[in-house]
């Protein structure tokens, strides 16, 4: 790909560079819009517009174009590059303390992202603010701070990705493809159920080399003793990473909770993502203090389903049902009529009639099922379908390891 990067930024290039992308810089300029009430809304246009003023930049036809805006954002204010040191000053006066949210928008040929982190400042007084515009060039930074070279001077801490505090972001480069030599990313389940966690994956990042391991031999998980879950889910990984996977995927909850800690400390060179019960946006999402889990009797007896409840479910009742019969449905592919829909009821029924207003598919398997739970349901709960969130954890991954590969990124 011929790469062109919209921005005279130094810390973007850096970014680019680091990862072993191929790119020239054509900065240009181009009107910028400021909406306090839409942070991402504001870099998702000005990504947009840098990106379409380079591409109609002489020499830049045919070539694709990367642009990107970053902005910081707190208690509906945003606070972009400051016009003159006062300005600097009144911007690091007003975070001093406080939690503050980067935006950054990434535009690749008109496909826009948006990708946001956390910030905490130091408490600053007028003194350390005056030090710190003497040493740092405030003007050419949103918010008016570093957070590279000289950060610790007024940043206490910082949550999400550290390459979009910096302006930009990887994990929009990982799902356009644009991050050279990411090894194939590797999928594992006792069925096919872990393929809806694959096609997530590469809903977002279609040109993605993939590999994906059915142990339909041993199939189903959800009964079998921890030590065998681990044995299989030994073979599995060896089978992925033979084919050169960089990334294993346990795409079974069973299978997470008996054997990935076992299987991270066997390859601790190797990033494993795993699926477990989305119990925490089940129990922020509750209204009735009661959340439900659908899941095998393998999963709702780990160590690490029970860990989930505590960390996660504080002051949410968890009503759980093992479902092991329905596993068995969605793996010969019966996924609607009127039986399937009369054995899924057979589950759900029990959890609403507990009074729980949202229901976690708990095993990858039951991903297949969902619009039969929701048909049940019938707005009386939401259902929580993993897939989504587990794909945008995998990329996260990658990211991550796409940069301490290329190390240092900034």
């Amino acid at each position: 790909m011929s790469l062109v990067l919209a921005s005279a930024s130094p810390r973007r290039a850096k970014i680019l560079s680091s990862l072993g992308i191929d790119f020239a810089v054509s900065p240009t300029g181009a009107p910028e819009v400021s909406l306090p009430h839409d942070p991402a809304g504001t870099v998702v246009r000005n990504a947009l517009a840098k990106g379409a003023a380079c591409r109609a930049a002489a020499g830049v036809q045919g070539r694709n174009v990367l642009s990107a805006d970053t902005i910081v954002w707190h208690d509906g204010k945003i606070y972009g590059k400051p016009r003159d040191i006062d300005e600097a000053k009144s911007f690091l006066r007003e975070l001093s303390g406080k939690t503050h949210r980067v935006y950054t928008g990434v535009a690749l040929d008109g496909e826009a992202k948006c990708e946001t982190s956390e910030v905490r400042f130091k408490s600053l007084d007028p003194a350390q603010i005056d030090a710190y515009v003497a040493a740092v060039n405030p003007l050419d930074r949103a918010g008016a701070y570093d957070i590279d070279e000289s950060g610790g001077a007024v940043v206490e801490g910082w949550s999400g990705s550290y390459e979009n505090i910096m302006g930009l972001p990887v994990e929009p480069l990982v799902e356009w493809g644009l991050v050279p030599g990411v090894a194939p990313v590797g999928f594992f389940d006792s069925g096919e159920g872990g393929r809806a966690i694959m096609d997530a994956f590469l809903s977002l990042c279609p040109r993605q080399k993939v590999f994906y391991v059915a142990d339909r031999e041993n199939f189903p998980y959800g009964a079998k003793s921890r030590d065998e879950i681990f044995r299989l889910s030994l073979a599995s990984t060896e089978k992925l990473l033979a084919k050169g996977c960089g990334t294993i995927v346990v795409a079974c909850n069973t299978a997470t909770s008996a054997a990935i800690d076992r299987l991270r400390d066997m390859f601790p060179e190797v990033p494993f993502v795993g699926v477990e019960p989305a119990v925490k946006p089940a129990a922020a999402m509750s209204k009735t203090g009661r959340i439900g889990v659908l899941a095998t009797a393998g999963t709702l007896a780990g160590e690490r389903f029970g860990g989930i409840c505590r960390k996660f479910a504080g002051g949410v009742e968890v009503v759980s049902v093992a479902a092991g019969e329905l596993v068995e449905l969605s793996e010969r592919g019966e996924t609607e009529g009127s039986a399937v829909e009369a054995a899924v009821r057979k589950r759900v029924e029990p959890l609403l009639d507990a009074g729980c207003d949202a229901i976690v598919l708990g095993c990858t398997h039951f991903i297949r099922l969902a619009p039969v739970v929701r048909k049940i349901v019938s707005g009386r709960a939401h259902v929580v379908d993993p897939a989504k969130a587990v794909a945008r954890q995998i990329v996260r991954v990658i990211a991550s390891s796409a940069v301490r590969a290329g190390q240092p990124a900034v």
